[in-house]
């Protein structure tokens, strides 16, 4: 739970909670008070992440992995929030993840909703960590009936490079997701 007071005197473009610390890691919530126009939500929006307490102090090669939702709650009525929830691998490339859009300006200031009430916004982060993760297991032969590569003539060095890069998690991920056809055949 972060208590932001004197909320219209913040002057900086982003403004971070303190750390806190979740199954063993720190996080810290970021704010956008009057939106993020560098991450494509405008300045329209109020802009909401979770970002992982300083990435550049982690070892080599970290990654967490979390599910988690924001939410600033309403301060008139308890059953009233804005709430936003995401699943996502944080590391040194994508150390933050969150919503450039995560509400409407006009829908914040609203005096009726009570997220602002004497100056002060109210948010919560709910995590929920795994602290390993492997990628889900494709069966290629249950799935398609082929395994490997058919050799069509001098091509054996190309096949063993793609079965290498095959294993290759991301790549895999790549392969399976590129767009075919119905005329498309073995």
């Amino acid at each position: 739970r972060w208590v932001v007071e004197e909320w219209s005197k913040i002057r900086t473009t982003k403004h971070r909670s303190e750390p806190f610390n979740i199954g063993g890691f720190y996080w810290r919530v970021l704010i956008f008070p009057r939106g993020n126009s560098n991450g494509g939500g405008g300045v329209d929006y109020l802009s909401l992440f979770l970002e992982a307490a300083d990435p550049e102090a982690q070892p080599y090669g970290w990654a967490r992995y979390a599910s988690f939702s924001l939410t600033v709650l309403s301060q008139l009525d308890a059953t009233a929030r804005a709430d936003k929830g995401a699943s996502h691998k944080f590391e040194s490339r994508e150390a933050d993840w969150g919503f450039s859009q995560f509400l409407p300006l006009a829908e914040f200031h609203d005096p009726a909703r009570g997220l602002i009430v004497n100056d002060t916004v109210i948010i919560t982060c709910d995590i929920s960590m795994r602290k390993d993760f492997t990628p889900s297991p494709y069966d290629s032969r249950k799935e398609t009936g082929f395994i490997g590569l058919k050799n069509q003539g001098a091509t054996c060095y190309m096949n063993s490079l793609l079965q290498t890069l095959f294993h290759i998690p991301y790549f895999r991920k790549a392969v399976y997701h590129m767009p075919t056809t119905e005329s498309d055949s073995p």
